[in-house]
Order: structure tokens, then sequence, then C-alpha cells
């Protein structure tokens, strides 16, 4: 499989050249019991580019990989996206927001499906693909159940995270609000 992406103009005119920009074009295939590639999600930045995650397994594991496309069409990380989580740190990503100084923060969480317990946790970007913060901050730890794990720019370098906790006959709604400092 090959992912693309296009950017198209307000007037409806294709600005990424007539086959879009390619965000990797490696054929993993698929391995037996393994999950082949499948875009986990992407998200403007700003700058009428964006940002896009998916998971491969090229490493012959499941691995999360982040990829830029600028203004332009250009990439502006690694060719077929560069390796952001070997699944040890998160195995799951939920979603991509940009804060208002063009850092990438990335929502995913951890399950330890023998006991079905969620560890929700947050990382930090910087624009050029290195993380920012040593490790993921944990957001949640030993979430019995979650339904979605969102976050979305609080327009002042930081963002806010939410998720519904708990089982279905008691679901809470739960946020935070965390700046580029993992606080």
């Amino acid at each position: 499989y090959a992912f693309y992406s296009q950017r198209v103009d307000s007037t409806g005119q294709v600005r990424w050249g007539s086959k879009g920009a390619t965000i990797c074009d490696l054929d993993v295939g698929f391995l037996v019991n393994s999950v082949g590639q499948r875009v986990l999600g992407m998200t403007s930045d700003g700058s009428s580019g964006a940002y896009f995650a998916f998971l491969d397994s090229r490493y012959r594991k499941p691995a999360i990989f982040l990829q830029h496309v600028d203004s332009a069409g250009m990439l502006s990380l690694e060719k077929n996206g560069k390796l952001i989580s070997d699944t040890t740190k998160y195995s799951e990503l939920s979603a991509l927001t940009v804060s208002s100084t063009g850092q990438l923060f990335v929502a995913g969480y951890t399950r330890s499906y023998s006991e079905n317990i969620y560890d929700l946790v947050l990382d930090l970007y910087g624009k050029d693909g290195t993380r920012v913060w040593a490790e993921p901050v944990k957001v949640q730890t030993d979430s019995i159940g979650f339904l979605g794990y969102y976050v979305v720019s609080d327009r002042n370098a930081g963002v806010i995270a939410f998720w519904l906790e708990g089982p279905y006959s008691d679901l809470r709604i739960r946020a935070q609000r965390f700046n580029s400092q993992s606080s």
C-alpha cells in the first residue's frame, strides 16, 4: 500500500501535483498476525500543510510513524515517515493536534490485554518531528475502560485532553489541560 495526500484550495485547484504528496510508499505487505499499514490520524499544521500518523509493520511488528507535508507538498520528515513509537510507549494513537506555536501533540494509549487496563498518554513533537519531552506524559493510568480520547489546542501553546472513563453503566467525562512543559 501507499499513502498519498492532496491539498485543494478554495477554488478547487489541487496544490500538491496531480498525484498529491506521497506520505509513505513502502510496501510492507501483510505479515501473519500483523496490521500491515493503517492511517491513524491527520491534522493541519496551521500553515497549509499537514501531519499524518500511521501504523505499519515494516519492522515485523506494529510501529507508529509520523509524516509532515508542508504547504508546497514537500515532505519535511524522513521518507516513508519518522518512527515515533515502537508501540512500547503507546500502542494506539487517538488524536493529533497542533499548538499555537506549531508543535504537535499526540494522544495515544497502551492496553494491558490480560487485564483490560488502559494508560492514556500525551506526547509532544517539534516541527522537525523530534520529541520535545523525554517520555510521554501519563494522562490517566490504570483506567478500566474508556470511550474516546481527544486533544484540542488551547490556542496558547498547550492542549486540553478529554476522555470518557469507566464502565458503560457509570461513564465519567474527564479533562486536563497541559502546556508545552508537560504540566
